[in-house]
């Protein structure tokens, strides 16, 4: 016999299209778990990072870069006032004053860069792990797929075999011919 499941003369390869399935369905579930996965390890640090912005947390290199600038503008402050000889008088206290206000200015732009980066970071995470779970949804789609065709396969096979056991003059396995009985025999067997 030709073999029908293995894809005989004419006949479709449907063991072979249900395994390339299976493959296909494997390496999206990989990839689903990957995407998902990076996401998840992306989602930490860009939330960690949005609620330090948000609570005025800065990172120790801003809050370094702060001191300094502030420290630059009180030094020269100082300096200016001191060559015009009006060293610590009430116009230098309200430079100073400004320069202070001008460095929470600074301060309040680190923050809401550190909010906008952890924001973009949340979104690429739910990207990530929209995109696995998408993956993962094709997979089992792909496999309840290749279960149809397998099941459609083994209809046809079993019709098949029931048609050339009437054709021979039997009945299935309680035919009268003995080719008949045998095919009857197989066909109860397809269906396993």
């Amino acid at each position: 016999m030709g073999g029908i499941v293995g894809g005989g003369k004419g006949g479709a390869n449907v063991g072979g299209d249900i395994s390339g399935m299976q493959n296909i369905a494997g390496g999206l579930t990989g990839m689903g778990n990957e995407m998902f996965g990076q996401g998840q390890g992306i989602y930490g640090p860009g939330y960690n990072q949005f609620l330090a912005g948000a609570s005025g947390q800065l990172t120790p290199s801003q809050q370094a870069a702060v001191d300094q600038t502030l420290g630059q503008m009180n030094l020269h402050t100082g300096g200016t006032y001191a060559n015009l000889g009006l060293g610590g008088s009430t116009m230098q206290a309200q430079d100073e004053n400004a320069n202070a206000l001008a460095s929470l200015a600074q301060q309040q732009a680190f923050e809401a860069l550190s909010e906008q980066l952890g924001l973009s970071a949340l979104n690429t995470a739910r990207g990530f792990e929209a995109g696995g779970v998408g993956a993962l949804g094709g997979a089992g789609s792909l496999l309840g797929s290749a279960g149809q065709l397998g099941l459609g396969s083994q209809a046809q096979q079993l019709g098949a075999i029931q048609s050339a056991a009437s054709a021979l003059g039997g009945k299935g396995s309680g035919g009268s011919s003995k080719a008949a009985g045998d095919l009857g025999a197989l066909g109860s067997l397809a269906v396993l």
